[in-house]
Protein backbone atom coordinates (compact mmCIF):
# COMPACT_ATOMS: atom_id res chain seq x y z
CA UNK A 1 0.00 0.00 0.00
CA UNK A 2 2.62 2.15 1.02
CA UNK A 3 4.58 1.91 -3.03
CA UNK A 4 1.05 2.32 -4.63
CA UNK A 5 0.67 5.63 -2.85
CA UNK A 6 4.06 7.32 -1.83
CA UNK A 7 2.26 10.92 -0.32
CA UNK A 8 0.46 9.04 1.99
CA UNK A 9 2.31 8.42 5.04
CA UNK A 10 1.60 4.98 6.81
CA UNK A 11 2.37 3.97 10.73
CA UNK A 12 2.18 0.55 11.59
CA UNK A 13 1.49 0.10 14.95
CA UNK A 14 2.64 -3.27 16.67
CA UNK A 15 3.18 -4.09 20.80
CA UNK A 16 4.73 -7.93 20.13
CA UNK A 17 8.46 -8.13 19.24
CA UNK A 18 8.34 -10.76 17.65
CA UNK A 19 5.78 -9.42 14.73
CA UNK A 20 8.16 -6.00 14.97
CA UNK A 21 10.68 -7.96 14.76
CA UNK A 22 9.38 -9.43 11.45
CA UNK A 23 7.79 -6.13 10.11
CA UNK A 24 11.35 -4.15 10.51
CA UNK A 25 12.89 -7.37 8.22
CA UNK A 26 10.61 -6.99 5.40
CA UNK A 27 11.23 -3.10 5.52
CA UNK A 28 14.95 -3.81 5.46
CA UNK A 29 14.63 -5.65 2.07
CA UNK A 30 15.55 -4.19 -1.48
CA UNK A 31 11.52 -4.00 -2.38
CA UNK A 32 10.95 -1.69 0.86
CA UNK A 33 14.32 0.47 1.54
CA UNK A 34 13.57 3.03 -0.79
CA UNK A 35 10.25 3.87 0.65
CA UNK A 36 10.16 6.92 3.14
CA UNK A 37 6.71 7.16 4.22
CA UNK A 38 6.48 4.31 6.67
CA UNK A 39 6.78 4.63 10.33
CA UNK A 40 6.80 1.72 12.60
CA UNK A 41 5.74 2.32 16.24
CA UNK A 42 6.36 -0.80 19.36
CA UNK A 43 3.53 0.21 21.38
CA UNK A 44 0.06 -1.01 22.44
CA UNK A 45 -2.41 0.53 19.81
CA UNK A 46 -4.83 2.45 22.34
CA UNK A 47 -1.64 4.18 23.88
CA UNK A 48 -0.23 5.13 20.91
CA UNK A 49 -3.52 6.67 19.29
CA UNK A 50 -4.62 8.50 23.20
CA UNK A 51 -0.72 9.92 23.43
CA UNK A 52 1.06 10.25 20.16
CA UNK A 53 -1.33 10.32 16.84
CA UNK A 54 -3.32 14.20 17.40
CA UNK A 55 -6.72 14.57 17.35
CA UNK A 56 -8.34 14.40 14.28
CA UNK A 57 -5.18 13.82 11.85
CA UNK A 58 -5.21 9.90 10.58
CA UNK A 59 -7.14 10.34 7.08
CA UNK A 60 -7.82 5.69 7.56
CA UNK A 61 -7.17 3.60 10.10
CA UNK A 62 -6.90 -0.35 9.10
CA UNK A 63 -7.28 -3.02 11.66
CA UNK A 64 -6.46 -6.29 10.44
CA UNK A 65 -7.22 -9.79 11.93
CA UNK A 66 -6.79 -8.66 15.42
CA UNK A 67 -6.95 -11.38 17.96
CA UNK A 68 -10.36 -12.03 19.02
CA UNK A 69 -9.81 -13.31 22.43
CA UNK A 70 -12.09 -16.19 22.10
CA UNK A 71 -12.02 -17.50 25.95
CA UNK A 72 -14.68 -15.44 28.16
CA UNK A 73 -12.31 -14.77 30.86
CA UNK A 74 -9.86 -12.43 28.43
CA UNK A 75 -12.52 -10.63 26.47
CA UNK A 76 -11.63 -7.44 28.29
CA UNK A 77 -8.61 -7.71 26.29
CA UNK A 78 -9.83 -7.04 22.87
CA UNK A 79 -9.39 -4.33 21.35
CA UNK A 80 -12.77 -3.18 19.80
CA UNK A 81 -14.43 -2.15 23.00
CA UNK A 82 -16.03 1.03 23.69
CA UNK A 83 -12.79 2.49 24.71
CA UNK A 84 -11.40 2.28 21.64
CA UNK A 85 -14.17 3.58 19.35
CA UNK A 86 -13.70 6.72 21.61
CA UNK A 87 -9.81 6.65 20.93
CA UNK A 88 -11.48 6.14 16.88
CA UNK A 89 -13.43 8.96 16.92
CA UNK A 90 -10.91 11.52 18.28
CA UNK A 91 -8.06 10.35 15.72
CA UNK A 92 -10.06 10.18 12.58
CA UNK A 93 -10.38 13.51 10.22
CA UNK A 94 -14.34 14.57 10.59
CA UNK A 95 -16.11 13.53 7.01
CA UNK A 96 -13.38 11.84 5.61
CA UNK A 97 -12.06 9.35 8.43
CA UNK A 98 -12.34 5.76 8.31
CA UNK A 99 -11.46 2.77 9.81
CA UNK A 100 -11.34 -0.56 7.77
CA UNK A 101 -11.31 -3.79 9.69
CA UNK A 102 -10.79 -7.57 8.59
CA UNK A 103 -11.35 -10.67 10.61
CA UNK A 104 -11.94 -14.26 10.18
CA UNK A 105 -13.78 -14.66 13.61
CA UNK A 106 -17.62 -14.90 12.98
CA UNK A 107 -18.16 -14.48 16.94
CA UNK A 108 -15.49 -11.32 16.96
CA UNK A 109 -17.20 -9.92 14.03
CA UNK A 110 -20.84 -9.62 15.96
CA UNK A 111 -18.84 -8.05 18.34
CA UNK A 112 -17.50 -5.08 16.10
CA UNK A 113 -20.75 -4.78 15.11
CA UNK A 114 -22.46 -4.75 18.52
CA UNK A 115 -19.67 -2.62 19.88
CA UNK A 116 -20.16 0.13 16.80
CA UNK A 117 -24.16 0.19 17.31
CA UNK A 118 -24.32 0.40 21.05
CA UNK A 119 -21.96 3.57 21.18
CA UNK A 120 -23.49 6.22 22.06
CA UNK A 121 -24.31 9.42 19.70
CA UNK A 122 -23.70 7.24 16.77
CA UNK A 123 -21.41 9.00 15.64
CA UNK A 124 -20.29 6.45 12.73
CA UNK A 125 -21.63 4.51 9.66
CA UNK A 126 -20.56 1.22 9.69
CA UNK A 127 -21.03 -0.82 6.28
CA UNK A 128 -20.61 -4.29 6.14
CA UNK A 129 -18.57 -5.44 2.98
CA UNK A 130 -18.99 -8.84 0.51
CA UNK A 131 -15.85 -9.23 -0.98
CA UNK A 132 -12.09 -8.25 0.26
CA UNK A 133 -10.53 -5.30 -1.68
CA UNK A 134 -7.91 -5.72 -4.29
CA UNK A 135 -6.08 -3.12 -2.52
CA UNK A 136 -5.42 -5.00 0.81
CA UNK A 137 -2.91 -7.37 1.28
CA UNK A 138 -3.55 -11.00 2.59
CA UNK A 139 -1.56 -11.92 5.79
CA UNK A 140 0.25 -15.29 6.38
CA UNK A 141 -2.85 -16.59 8.75
CA UNK A 142 -5.47 -15.76 6.11
CA UNK A 143 -3.64 -16.98 3.28
CA UNK A 144 -2.76 -20.69 5.51
CA UNK A 145 -6.68 -20.53 5.90
CA UNK A 146 -7.85 -20.24 2.89
CA UNK A 147 -5.71 -22.49 1.55
CA UNK A 148 -7.48 -25.34 3.87
CA UNK A 149 -10.50 -27.47 2.89
CA UNK A 150 -12.88 -25.31 4.67
CA UNK A 151 -11.78 -21.87 4.16
CA UNK A 152 -12.72 -19.29 6.96
CA UNK A 153 -15.01 -16.60 5.57
CA UNK A 154 -13.93 -13.01 5.91
CA UNK A 155 -15.71 -10.23 7.68
CA UNK A 156 -14.61 -7.01 6.45
CA UNK A 157 -16.13 -3.64 7.72
CA UNK A 158 -15.40 -0.07 6.44
CA UNK A 159 -16.38 2.75 9.20
CA UNK A 160 -16.64 6.26 8.55
CA UNK A 161 -16.78 8.75 11.16
CA UNK A 162 -19.16 11.25 10.46
CA UNK A 163 -19.66 14.60 12.08
CA UNK A 164 -23.01 13.93 14.20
Amino acid sequence: MAEQNPDSDYIGIEIHRGSMVKMLRKLDTQQFQSLNNIKILKMDAMIALNRVIPRNSIRSIHVYFPDPFPDQIDRNRRLFRPQFITTLRNCLELDHGSCYIATDDQTYANHIQSVFTQYPGNHFTLTKLNHRPTWRPISRYEHRALTQPNPVSVSEFILKRSTL
